[in-house]
This record gives structure tokens, sequence and C-alpha cells, in this order.
């Protein structure tokens, strides 16, 4: 849409199409992974469009977030005790926070270099220009 929108031409919807979606089936099963892949490309995607010094700011907003989220679902945990899914969902934010942490967003664009958390990315980086 960004692209469509940019060139000057205006973002159209139909709502006569129906997709089904099966709500995170794949997430479900690797959800640390898909959380790290989300940050991947969200970070491509500032660098794209905003520019090197918009990664940085996105690294430290998605870090406030995200420790925001830790917070909360460690508050529910407290108060309902363990279960399976918080158990797992706090894990993911464990790792994806520290990956975050000692991400240098910069780097990581421009070398594809980034921190080892046990999750390799999905597909190989697509090259990047600023």
């Amino acid at each position: 849409c960004k692209r469509v929108w940019d060139a000057g031409y205006p973002i159209l919807y139909t709502p006569e199409p129906v997709f089904t979606h099966l709500w995170g089936q794949s997430i479900k099963r690797f959800p640390i992974r898909f959380a790290l892949e989300k940050l991947r490309n969200r970070y491509r995607y500032f660098w794209k469009h905003f520019g090197p010094e918009s990664v940085t700011s996105c690294r430290q907003a998605t870090i406030t977030f995200l420790r925001m989220r830790q917070a909360f679902f460690s508050l529910k945990r407290l108060l309902t005790g363990p279960n399976e899914s918080l158990d797992g969902r706090l894990e993911m934010y464990r790792v994806v926070i520290d990956w975050n942490e000692r991400l240098d967003p910069v780097r990581f664009i421009e070398t594809g270099a980034e921190p080892d958390v046990g999750h390799l990315p999905l597909a190989p980086a697509p090259r990047m220009t600023a």
C-alpha cells in the first residue's frame, strides 16, 4: 500500500474477496521464531522507508513495548498461577527482548549481523539499500 500511495495512486478496497485465516497455526508452533522474523522485517521496513535514524528509534520503542507486555503477562501469571500458554509467552518475550537489546539495528541492516539467540531467520535477508 505504501508504494502504491507514494506513486500517487489511491488505495482501493473491495469487500468481495473472502479469505480463510487459520489464526496463527504456524505461529503457535514457532512463536519465538515468528516474533523475531516480524522484528527483522519491521527494522528493514523502517530502514527502507525512513532511513537509518528511524530504525534506531524504532528499536527503542519496540523494546519499551515488549517490556510493557512482558510486565503485563508476568503480573497475569503471578495472579493466575503458572500455565503452559503464559510460560511460553513469557519465554518468547525474554528471548525477543534479549535479541533486541543486543542488536545493533544499523549493522543488522547493512551486514545482516544479529545476535545468536538460537532462532535462525526463516529466509535469507534481502539486499537493502538506503
